[in-house]
């Protein structure tokens, strides 16, 4: 009886890149970020996906082109009931010097996509006080009911099918490529800690869900005793938070609500006009203009002591702060995408804000500490309030 041994080689497994090569790959997309690709048009934040810088389709041909990539395309397309159709692509990059395969990457899109599936109709039917209260889409007609803000006012919206999807046959077999060409530059050049997936289709939904969905519930309805202001001066006797909340996207809201000597309430989200408003209490007359709203209330435009010549009104960009009285400006330095950014912390009466404007730092540190006028235009980012614009400096 014959008895076979048999031994088992042990490899140690070895990395084909070295530590060096794979630094300086990761060197060359951050030089390529910094001298080439441009924030915005090659990559670039999508609202509601995070801070993650993502790749769009021209970033991803920019790196296929400095690493040499050549992609290959495998289609397959599936008819779905309807009319509807769905493809499925397969991305493969080779080297175009060595012809060795480096990366693979797949993409799918489909009209059943919502984008490409619905489309909303104007029933010009506007939406009704109770909606506000509970959001029950009973209430406007259905599920396939929604509310839009259209010239301003929130009306009813349908959504409906599209009667023909072939129209966006072309268009879904491009976002199916597309999405399998980043998929695979991705891969290929293990750049998914720096960039996230190609998301700027994601973009349009997110916008078209945010120009649908209200930011926070209309005014609720006031006694019709209210009259209309246009510009008068009020003594304010105080300011009360009367409704608050979040939204869906989980950011919260307030309504105040400011009371006068003269027997007018004025309502507002805004912040800073709340916070002026507390400032005037029992002190100098404010000049206030309001609007009145649909359900008999006055909505607040626009609020300034009375001695100001013109109230400060809110802007497109974000909302004027007026009297803010500077605190201190500090800064700091921030890395980001491979540059070096410096970042100013302005501390004011109204809160914290920041800028990355070095004219607008300076000019605030010169009336820091000092009770001087000033107007602040801010808006609302990811990280706080960024300021983009002075008013009434007094220089």
């Amino acid at each position: 009886m014959t008895t076979a041994t048999t031994d088992l080689a042990v490899i140690e497994a070895q990395p084909i890149v070295s530590v060096d090569q794979v630094c300086e790959q990761v060197q060359s997309i951050q030089q390529l970020m910094q001298k080439v690709m441009q924030e915005g048009q090659h990559y670039g934040a999508i609202p509601g996906c995070g801070d993650k810088p993502t790749l769009l389709q021209p970033g991803a041909q920019k790196l296929a082109l400095s690493f040499g990539f050549a992609p290959e395309y495998t289609v397959e397309r599936n008819d779905l009931p309807k009319n509807h159709r769905e493809y499925a692509i397969v991305c493969r990059l080779t080297h175009r010097k060595t012809g060795s395969l480096v990366g693979e990457g797949v993409g799918n899109c489909s009209t059943m996509e919502a984008k490409y599936r619905f489309r909303t109709e104007n029933t010009g039917q506007p939406v009704p006080q109770e909606y506000w209260n509970n959001r029950d889409a009973n209430l406007l007609g259905g599920p396939t009911f929604s509310p839009k803000k259209i010239d301003s006012k929130w009306v009813i919206v349908h959504r409906v099918e599209h009667t023909n999807p072939a129209d966006h046959y072309n268009t879904v077999v491009k976002m199916a490529k597309k999405r399998a060409f980043v998929d695979a530059v991705l891969t290929a050049t293990a750049a998914s800690d720096i960039f996230t997936q190609d998301l700027e289709d994601m973009g349009e939904v997110v916008s078209e869900k945010a120009a649908s969905e209200p930011v926070a519930p209309p005014v609720a309805a006031t006694p019709p005793t209210q009259p209309k202001s246009t510009g008068d001066t009020f003594t304010i006797t105080a300011v009360n938070i009367a409704k608050e909340g979040t939204t869906k996207n989980g950011k919260p809201w307030k309504r105040y609500a400011i009371e006068t000597a003269e027997g007018k309430t004025f309502s507002t989200f805004s912040e800073s006009h709340a916070a002026l408003a507390r400032s005037l209490i029992g002190g100098a007359p404010a000049t206030i203009t309001a609007e009145a709203n649909k359900y008999d209330g006055l909505d607040l435009k626009s609020i300034a002591k009375a001695a100001e010549a013109e109230p400060v009104m809110p802007r497109q960009v974000g909302e004027v702060m007026v009297d803010a009285q500077i605190h201190s400006v500090e800064s700091r330095t921030e890395q980001a995408n491979g540059k070096e950014h410096t970042v100013y912390t302005v501390d004011t009466n109204f809160g914290r804000f920041g800028t990355f404007d070095h004219k607008i730092a300076g000019q605030l540190s010169k009336v820091a500490g000092e009770n001087c006028k000033i107007g602040i235009v801010y808006r609302e980012t990811l990280k706080g309030n960024e300021i983009v614009e002075l008013q009434q400096v007094p220089f």
